[in-house]
């Protein structure tokens, strides 16, 4: 269970990024608005079934994690 780096700011720093990259086509059609719609709904929901996982793997050590470090949008100050 990866706590350090970008982890300690939220928990899920590679979907918070990869969100964005969706968005960032330099030609939009109506497929790649659905594919983005589609990443982007993955990245926020996706990661719901890991945390799921590793709250039955780690218990009690995830939970403490849990109520430190925000899902998605880092905090800027601890």
């Amino acid at each position: 269970m990866p706590t350090g780096g970008l982890f300690m700011s939220c928990r899920q720093p590679i979907y918070l990024g990869f969100a964005p990259v969706s968005w960032t086509a330099p030609v939009w059609s109506p497929d790649w608005l659905a594919l983005a719609l589609v990443w982007s709904a993955y990245c926020g929901l996706g990661p719901l079934w890991k945390e799921a996982r590793w709250a039955r793997r780690f218990t009690p050590e995830f939970a403490r994690y849990q109520s430190d470090v925000p899902y998605f949008l880092p905090r800027l100050r601890r």
